[in-house]
């Protein structure tokens, strides 16, 4: 019998239908390990991410999965901790967005004299470079 079962099932499967925190149910009944990115916050249950440990950010309501900060937005340092997918830090050169837009935006770079317009998606950076 699993060691990690919260809830068993009622029908002498022997299956679990709930287990500890840090650990859900595999399609056999067995209690499995969480991801570790979702800090033992991840649903008894089903075993989506409900919150993610620090620089890690759900990926949608729909894919309930942590995903590092660099990897939604490749020039964000450091990301919000509410998992909102907002960049708070960013790298050398970039500062985060602070509009509220949720489509695409654009980040502007400027180099020299001469502006040039991206367009990514959102969170946004901006980079600024010093002007020759």
């Amino acid at each position: 019998m699993d060691t990690h079962f919260n809830l068993c099932a009622t029908d002498f499967s022997r299956k679990c239908v709930e287990c500890i925190t840090g650990y859900y149910p595999d399609l056999l009944g067995t209690c499995v390990l969480c991801d570790p990115s979702c800090i033992n916050k991840c649903n008894k249950r089903m075993g989506y991410c409900e919150s993610c440990i620090a620089n890690y950010v759900l990926i949608s309501s729909e894919n309930p999965k942590c995903q590092k900060c660099d990897e939604f937005d490749t020039n964000c340092k450091t990301c919000s901790p509410d998992n909102n997918r907002k960049c708070v830090e960013c790298n050398t050169n970039y500062y985060p967005n602070t509009s509220n837009d949720t489509d695409v935006n654009f980040a502007i770079l400027l180099v020299g004299v001469h502006a040039v317009v991206q367009q990514v998606r959102v969170p946004v950076v901006h980079q600024i470079t010093s002007f020759q």
